[in-house]
């Protein structure tokens, strides 16, 4: 029978290959075997200013997804 962590493993990679362009994590909850499921689209964009962040938000927001 597989570990716990490897199930949770094995569905995230799920997740992954079911939705190209998004990060999913998940957190484990070690006193009832659950787990708190994440996610969030890439890329990861980091700037030297909110300004300049905006316009990389802009950039990611309006280009089609398969070019992200």
């Amino acid at each position: 029978m597989p570990s716990y962590l490897t199930v949770l493993d094995e569905r995230k990679r799920e997740l992954e290959q079911d939705n190209p362009g998004w990060q999913v994590w998940y957190v484990p909850h070690s006193a009832r075997r659950g787990a708190t499921w994440c996610a969030r689209p890439w890329p990861l964009l980091n700037s030297e200013s909110p300004e300049e962040l905006q316009k990389l938000i802009d950039q990611v927001r309006d280009a089609p997804i398969d070019e992200r």
